[in-house]
């Protein structure tokens, strides 16, 4: 259970785990938790999806990019959306 914000300030930004990871969003920031809903990946992002092949699609202002396991950006946040 995650136990670092109180159960109102959080919302899964997905609905299941992926590779062992769900993107949480708290307060206005998504974070990745592993299955013990510790916060495992940081920094936090502005939005956060699911796992696929090693890698995540994250948010980061108005850019996305993707994350590897550890957390370290590997594809650049150059692709604006919206």
């Amino acid at each position: 259970m995650l136990t670092d914000t109180p159960s109102w300030s959080r919302n899964f930004s997905s609905n299941h785990f992926s590779e062992g990871l769900i993107p949480v969003k708290i307060e206005k920031q998504v974070r990745l938790c592993n299955e013990k809903g510790e916060s495992i990946i940081f920094p936090s992002f502005d939005n956060a999806g699911d796992f696929a092949d090693g890698l995540a699609p994250v948010q980061i202002g108005d850019k996305w990019g993707y994350i590897d396991h550890g957390g370290k950006v590997v594809i650049g946040s150059a692709v604006r959306w919206g």
